[in-house]
């Protein structure tokens, strides 16, 4: 049955059928809006209060984010660069474990 046929079948309901359904359908929405409402309502103290009534700026927020952004730019980068410093580390340490692996197995030659 499609949502056309069910309209249809209730346009065809008696009058106090069709007020049945409209009280249902608008208690049941307005039981979720208040439930979605209370579920998001915070139990405010004198702390929070407190908190609240001090509004920052637009700017000020703006730029403690763009801060933010850029303090973990940095911690980023130098995250990459320690480890780039650790790989040229590690690539050196291997060419010089391969040239000492190349000297015996010449002198092995000899």
């Amino acid at each position: 049955m499609s949502l056309i046929d069910k309209i249809e079948n209730m346009q065809k309901k008696p009058d106090h059928v069709k007020r049945r359904i409209v009280f249902v359908s608008l208690f049941v929405i307005m039981f979720i809006i208040v439930a979605a409402w209370v579920s998001t309502l915070r139990l405010t103290t004198g702390e929070s209060l407190k908190k609240e009534t001090a509004v920052s700026s637009p700017f000020a927020v703006f730029k403690e984010m763009v801060e933010d952004g850029v303090a973990q730019m940095a911690g980023g980068l130098s995250d990459m660069a320690g480890s780039l410093d650790e790989a040229e580390t590690n690539e050196a340490e291997i060419t010089e474990t391969e040239a000492t692996a190349e000297e015996e197995i010449n002198g092995e030659q000899q």
